[in-house]
Parts: structure tokens; C-alpha cells; sequence
């Protein structure tokens, strides 16, 4: 387990310096934390992993010996722990495996490369495998982890690799909807916690069809919708309004009427803001009524504010002026029903 807060603080800023490029500084970080567990004899489950940031760092400097050295580390301590076979050691080891095997093949060490390759394929065989102790270790699990290893480190062809691998294994699983829906949802969030929006919308894309095979229309909607998010991110209008309308659609044939109004209202205030980033005013507007009319069916005030607020700030800019003090007095009496403050950010 990780010793109090203070590796885990130290490893962040190491990985906050790794990805602003202070490759020195970085590496400098993750040594003090290798040291704390030296010193303390604690071989963390967290150690093998900064072993390996390590490791990358060296490679990215072009020094291949040290690199070799902290992934054999690495995986000595991940090999040492085999306390639970659900353990993050089970990923280290393959990581660690997969590292030092890439390593070698850089070196032109084929046979080498590939003896540590085949190794790591081994680990993960066995490992989901019933008889590798209680429930198997979902073998998509530990390729997308080590997927999110290099996106985080900034190895974005890498980490798609894994990825990849880790949605194929997932349709082979006796689960297969399930472990495929789990292994898609994971890819998006860890691209998005790195705002690789562009990224994330081909796995996002997947999983709409996979509800829809299973009658789901509900979370096929939110899928859609969150694709539709994805787009507007990266500046996309007309896929993203594609998707919210999509979306729409499908929470109209939902039968829960009073959630779907509540998200059918939210993709009409999202529809809104992009009319409104292009100056489509009349479009704005049109679609914000309509999220308010869903606000009002589910009664949901807080989306009222807002998007009477929206509407005050249209209007004013049309040099509607007493239009926009209707809409804002509308907000205001909502604000003071449920005791808010009487400004809201814009």
C-alpha cells in the first residue's frame, strides 16, 4: 500500500514535470520516491510503475542501459508481489516485460525482444486463467491500464496499441457486451482526463451500437449525447448537433419520461450554446426554449436559471432590452425560491 500522502504527492509532480517536458526534473522526482522505498524496504505496488516512468524517461533521452535497468527492477518487485492474483502487479509485470522487450528490439536485439514479449503473453495467459487464484484478472483490464500508462506519459501510438488490444481481447470474453462496454467506457475517460477529445470519439463511437444491440435506448441516448460533447470540444457543430439529435430520438422513446425530459432539456441548452458560438441568434434562441419548456416538464429550476439567463443575454445583445429584463426577472425569482445567489456565471 502507499506509505501516507507523500509518495503519492512526490509522484504526481513527477508526472506533472514528465508532461511539461522537464524530463530532469522528472526524473530527479521519481528517484526520490525509488529511494523512499529503497530505504523503507517497502516495495509499493506504485514502485514498479514509477520504475517504469523511469525508464521511458532514459529511453526518451536515448540512454537505453539505465532504461533497461530501472524496467528489470521494475519487474523483480512486480514478480515479488504475489499477495493477490488481482493485484496491479499482474499489469506491472506485463508492462515491465513489454518495456524491456521493446527496449531490446530498439537495440536490435530481436531474439531477446521477442523472449520478453512471449514472457509477458504468458503472464497474461496464465493470470486469466480460473486457476491463478479466485476470479480471473480481466486480461482487457491489463492492456488498457498499460494503455493508459503511455497516454499519461504522452505515447499516444502506444497507448492506442494497447487500447486496441484491449477492446479485441474484451470481444472474446464470455461477457462480451459487458467486458466490451467496461473496456470502451475506460478508453474514453482516460483519453478525456488527458482532453484528447479527437481521440476518444472513434472508442465513444462503439459503444452506441453495443446499447442498441441490447434494446437500451436510454444509454444509447447518453452515449449519443456524449459523443455529441466530444464534437462540440474540438469545435465539430455539425457531427455534434448530428449526435444530440440522434440522441434526442432515442430518449423520446424512453420510458422514463421524467429523466429523458431533464436530458433531452440539457442537449437543447448544449445545441444552443454551438448556434450560438457560430451567431446563429435565432437558432440559439429557438433551442433554449425548448429546453426550457423540458426544464419546466421536469421541473428542474436550476436548468431554468440558466437558460433564462442565456436568454436575458441574447435578447440584450439584440437590443431587446425589455425582454432580456423579463427573462432575467424570471431567473431572479428562481435564484430567491431556492435561496441562490442573484448572479450566476456566464
Amino acid at each position: 500500500m502507499e506509505n501516507g500522502g507523500f509518495t503519492l504527492y512526490i509522484r504526481k509532480l513527477g508526472l506533472v514535470y514528465q508532461l511539461q517536458g522537464h524530463l530532469d526534473l522528472a526524473l530527479t522526482t521519481y528517484q526520490q520516491v525509488v529511494q523512499f522505498y529503497d530505504r523503507t524496504e517497502i516495495n509499493s505496488y506504485s514502485a514498479p510503475e514509477v520504475l517504469n516512468r523511469i525508464a521511458t524517461i532514459h529511453q526518451q533521452q536515448g540512454q537505453v542501459e539505465p532504461a533497461l535497468a530501472a524496467s528489470q527492477k521494475a519487474l523483480k518487485i512486480a514478480r515479488h508481489d504475489t499477495s493477490d492474483p488481482q493485484a496491479p502487479h499482474i499489469t506491472n509485470q506485463v508492462l515491465s516485460l513489454e518495456n524491456i522487450s521493446a527496449l531490446y528490439q530498439a537495440q536490435g536485439q530481436p531474439d531477446r525482444a521477442r523472449r520478453y514479449r512471449d514472457e509477458a503473453q504468458a503472464v497474461l495467459e496464465r493470470f486469466g486463467q480460473p486457476d491463478a487464484g479466485g476470479v480471473p484478472y480481466p486480461l482487457e483490464l491489463i492492456l488498457a491500464s498499460i494503455g493508459e500508462f503511455y497516454l499519461v506519459g504522452q505515447e499516444s501510438d502506444r497507448a492506442q496499441s494497447y487500447f486496441d488490444r484491449a477492446v479485441e481481447q474484451a470481444r472474446t470474453s464470455r461477457n462480451q457486451d459487458y467486458a466490451e462496454l467496461y473496456i470502451l467506457n475506460f478508453i474514453v475517460l482516460a483519453y478525456t482526463k488527458q482532453s484528447q477529445f479527437a481521440a476518444a470519439i472513434p472508442y465513444q463511437k462503439q459503444l452506441i451500437p453495443i446499447f442498441q444491440a441490447m434494446d437500451l435506448w436510454g444509454s444509447a441516448a447518453i452515449m449519443s449525447q456524449n459523443l455529441g460533447n466530444l464534437y462540440a470540444e474540438i469545435d465539430q457543430t455539425e457531427p455534434a448537433l448530428a449526435a444530440y439529435n440522434d440522441a434526442v430520438i432515442w430518449f423520446q422513446a424512453n420510458q422514463d419520461s421524467g429523466e429523458s425530459s431533464v436530458s433531452i432539456g440539457h442537449i437543447f441548452k448544449q445545441k444552443a450554446r454551438l448556434y450560438e458560438q457560430q451567431n446563429q441568434w435565432e437558432l440559439a434562441e429557438s433551442a433554449y426554449q425548448t429546453a426550457l419548456q423540458h426544464y419546466e416538464a421536469s421541473q428542474t429550476p436550476l436548468g431554468q436559471i440558466v437558460v433564462l439567463e442565456r436568454l436575458a443575454h441574447l435578447s440584450a445583445q439584440q437590443g431587446e432590452s425589455q425582454q432580456a429584463i423579463a427573462y432575467q426577472n424570471q431567473a431572479l425569482t428562481l435564484r430567491r425560491s431556492l435561496d441562490l445567489p442573484w448572479a450566476s456565471k456566464p
